[in-house]
């Protein structure tokens, strides 16, 4: 595991590469969290689009999205169909994409 100072770094220049590229990031997600990661995006430095269909999806995808984010909280039965196509064609054209979960125990 790296040094709190070499994660530090890490992330320093992850975060200066992505204001450097501006890259597109599909993000697919539930309508109530949106406009957050919209913003938290855009204050990354990249470029949110946020879809909800699969032929829209795919399409993005081919035409040069840099990531793909999903959130699988909240999912209805389409949307998780949506996101299966999505992951499928990000694999397919080797885009890095990340799972967003969050799930609340009370036991």
């Amino acid at each position: 595991m790296p040094s709190s100072s070499g994660l530090v770094s890490a992330v320093s220049s992850d975060l200066e590469k992505i204001r450097e590229e501006a890259p597109l990031v599909l993000s697919l997600t539930n309508s109530v969290v949106q406009p957050l990661t919209a913003n938290l995006l855009l204050a990354a430095g990249a470029v949110p689009a946020m879809l909800n269909d699969a032929e829209e999806t795919v399409e993005m995808l081919r035409g040069g999205t840099g990531a793909l984010l999903v959130n699988l909280g909240t999912v209805t039965h389409e949307q998780g169909a949506v996101m299966q196509t999505a992951v499928q064609e990000a694999n397919r054209l080797n885009i890095p994409w990340v799972p967003v979960s969050y799930t609340h125990l009370t036991l």
